[in-house]
């Protein structure tokens, strides 16, 4: 998390001041780990979280830097399920506000967060429309809801 918001303070790298030095640098990566739970694990290297502590490691990784649009391709992938509803409220919670598309398969997850969805299968596309038009939509509950 550091090193994706590092470079908003250091575009131009002073080699002789350390990274500590940059107190702004630290209090905006600390409130990132605080707001995705990951405080305790802040010294642990990545890859020994749980799959769903490291997505919510990348999530954290690219909203430090407070994009304005989002690209989430199937966030929730491999997540527990112990821990699919409390990171399925962190990206709901942090989409909130910004421009995002989100590519998911969990379909109860899209219907609570989206306002506009655009349903493909095949490659093509079969229906859009608002979460209430896409549960109606006797093409998509057969190709996804199971009718």
């Amino acid at each position: 998390v550091r090193l994706a918001r590092q470079r908003h303070h250091m575009r131009f790298a002073v080699p002789w001041r350390i990274v500590g030095a940059y107190r702004q640098l630290h209090e905006e990566v600390q409130a990132a780990l605080e707001q995705f739970s990951l405080t305790d694990s802040a010294h642990l290297p990545a890859g020994t979280l749980s799959h769903g502590r490291q997505r919510a490691l990348e999530l954290a990784m690219v909203l430090v830097n407070e994009p304005r649009v989002l690209l989430l391709d199937e966030p929730l992938a491999g997540v527990g399920h112990s821990e699919l509803e409390a990171f399925a409220e962190l990206v709901h919670d942090h989409c909130r506000g910004r421009t995002t598309i989100l590519v998911e398969h969990n379909m109860d997850v899209v219907l609570s967060m989206a306002e506009t969805i655009v349903v493909l299968a095949a490659g093509q596309v079969i229906a859009q429309g608002t979460p209430a038009e896409i549960q109606a939509d006797k093409r998509v509950q057969d190709a996804y809801l199971g009718g």
